[in-house]
């Protein structure tokens, strides 16, 4: 496991911790200078993956900023309607 820095100020940092294999899970930020989507990126560079080869997949609109992010962005069928709007896909 690895950790990245997500958002560098002292008294706000977020860590997230990654296996250089596969990034499992990005849970819910919620620093208002930060988002999901700066998440996406952040990790992608870490990982050395281009965000063309991302896929993002979110319900509710705390997710907007990632599926935005992301090539591919996933709404679940039952997600928020602004959230489907944007998507790419809508998951049932």
């Amino acid at each position: 496991m690895k950790k990245i820095k997500l958002f560098p100020a002292p008294h706000t940092e977020m860590v997230l911790n990654v296996s250089e294999q596969m990034v499992k899970d990005i849970e819910d930020c919620y620093v208002k200078a930060f988002d999901k989507g700066r998440a996406v990126e952040r990790v992608c560079e870490f990982l050395g993956v281009s965000l063309s080869d991302t896929i993002a997949v979110g319900d509710s609109m705390n997710d907007f900023e990632m599926l935005k992010a992301a090539d591919i962005g996933v709404c679940m069928g039952n997600g928020s309607s602004s959230l489907r709007g944007i998507a790419d896909m809508i998951c049932p």
